[in-house]
Formats: C-alpha cells, sequence, structure tokens
C-alpha cells in the first residue's frame, strides 16, 4: 500500500531535481515521467548527464559537481583524480550518509566498485586502476582488510 524508493531513471531523476517536489506520490512519478520523455527527446544523453551533475546534491547545502569537487576534495572538478571522481559517483544517492568524512562502508565498497567498472569498461588502464584503488583507501581512511568480509552495501556505519 506505499510507494516504494528507486527504480527512476537519471533523466527522471534530474525531473525531480529540476520541477518537481520530493513528495512521494503517484502524480508526481507521472509527472516525472512525462518530463523525462520530454527531456530525452530535447536533449543528448551526454547533455542530460551534465545537467544532472550539476543539479544533484553532493552533500549538505552542496549542490553541483564543482562544488562537490571543492567542498570534498579542494579541486576543481576538471582536476578531480579517479579516485575522487569514483568516490563521489559513489555517494550518490545518499550523499549525507555516505560523505567521505562518514566513514561508510558503503561508500569506500562502492567506489572500488566505481573503479573497477572504469577499468573493466576500458576507461582506465589496470595500472590506472591500481592506484586508483589505493588513493580510495587513502582518501577514505580504509584499507582493504577494514572490509571486514561483509557484503551488505548499504551497511554505511564506520
Amino acid at each position: 500500500g506505499k510507494l516504494g524508493r528507486g527504480a527512476s531513471t537519471l533523466t527522471q531523476q534530474l525531473a525531480k531535481n529540476l520541477w518537481l517536489s520530493t513528495d512521494r506520490s503517484l502524480l508526481r512519478k507521472l509527472k516525472e515521467l512525462m518530463l523525462a520523455h520530454r527531456l530525452e527527446d530535447a536533449l543528448t544523453k551526454q547533455r542530460i548527464l551534465t545537467l544532472y551533475l550539476n543539479v544533484v546534491e553532493w552533500g549538505n547545502g552542496v549542490y553541483g559537481i564543482e562544488a562537490a569537487a571543492r567542498e570534498h576534495f579542494g579541486v576543481s572538478a576538471s582536476q578531480l583524480s579517479v579516485a575522487q571522481g569514483a568516490v563521489l559517483a559513489a555517494m550518490l544517492p545518499s550523499p549525507r550518509k555516505r560523505s567521505p568524512a562518514s566513514g561508510s562502508r558503503a561508500l569506500w565498497k562502492h567506489a572500488h566498485r566505481v573503479v573497477d567498472a572504469l577499468k573493466v569498461y576500458k576507461r582506465i588502464s589496470a595500472a590506472q586502476a591500481e592506484g586508483a584503488h589505493a588513493e580510495v583507501d587513502r582518501l577514505l581512511g580504509r584499507a582493504p582488510a577494514d572490509d571486514g568480509g561483509a557484503d551488505d552495501a548499504e551497511d554505511d556505519g564506520p
């Protein structure tokens, strides 16, 4: 009898962030779907991604990738390392719970999965992935042994 969470495409999330409230109703979801179709008809996927990255929340009061890069790493978005970009990507969709300072195991694990995906899809080399994995560990103050063997992606505890 309740509406669940998730299952929105990035375009739907962009439509919601730009024009709709966060209320959880069927009417809002229908509006979101209609707006998402209009966005997809009018814009390229690259433009939708760019807009999304520039309006999404990256922490309490931090909106847009440029503000996120400066807030969390003290650099411009154009200067982000592979590891820093992976950490920012891994913060979504829960940037308040999964900030780099939070000690979130889920953030650490997801950032490593992002680096692995970049390697699998040949966006980075194996050597770059190895370096990025080490940097993720440094950035988040964790090491592989800190994983504890658990595989709960929703565990956001220290």
